[in-house]
């Protein structure tokens, strides 16, 4: 009989503890960045967008990096002046048919070369 006390007791008590929890739940979750969010954090990035991802030139830790082309992935197909405009293949300072190159043991980076200049560029990351 005890045992059925203590046991309805705990019962309620968790009821109890349940029903008066009346905080909302908030998720964050986590997105890559778009050419907006980008643009609005350097208004003078060099950006580009390939497989839906943004990627972005001149960052100091990558250009100092060893890398080695793999194969060409596409080109550079559009000219985007506002971020609303990016799509695969659309870049705001790229030329139109510039080269885009998968770089071996990097799946973050790619190698665009145009014909007066090779830049490399780092996919915007979740977070």
């Amino acid at each position: 009989m005890k045992f059925s006390r203590v046991l309805l007791l705990i019962a309620m008590s968790i009821l109890w503890l349940v029903s008066c929890s009346d905080k909302d739940v908030t998720v964050h979750t986590t997105e890559k960045p778009d050419a907006a969010e980008i643009l609005e954090l350097d208004s003078n990035a060099d950006i580009f967008q390939w497989e839906d991802s943004i990627y972005k030139t001149e960052i100091d830790w990558v250009d100092e990096l060893e890398l080695v082309e793999k194969e060409q992935v596409g080109k550079i197909e559009f000219e985007a002046s506002n971020p609303e405009e990016f799509k695969n293949g659309a870049a705001n300072k790229l030329p139109i048919g510039a080269e885009i190159y998968s770089v071996k043991d990097h799946n973050d980076i790619l190698i665009v070369k145009s014909e007066t200049e090779v830049k490399r560029y780092l996919v915007g990351s979740e977070g």
